[in-house]
């Protein structure tokens, strides 16, 4: 599974790129389920603009916790402490 974001969570130029989604999945969330039909590329720029394409959620559903962003932070935390030691 990808990353998943809020349309009201994404830039302006984000949300003019949403597209059609791939592989429309549908999500269990503590209110139900929520049909995500759509996908957007989003740069990580602290991963030297790397793009991930992350499914698109309605503003009215709730939030879905993310385990590839939480690894990817992790990631991060890893990448900065090997460059703050050379």
């Amino acid at each position: 599974l990808g990353d998943v974001y809020k349309r009201q969570h994404l830039t302006p130029e984000e949300q003019s790129s949403i597209r059609p989604a791939r592989t429309p999945l549908t999500f269990a969330t503590s209110n139900g389920s929520v049909r995500s039909d759509k996908e957007v590329d989003i740069p990580i720029v602290e991963l030297g603009n790397h793009i991930i394409t992350a499914y698109v959620l309605p503003n009215d559903s709730q939030s879905l916790l993310s385990l590839g962003k939480n690894q990817r932070k992790r990631a991060l935390g890893k990448l900065s402490n090997i460059f703050a030691k050379t």
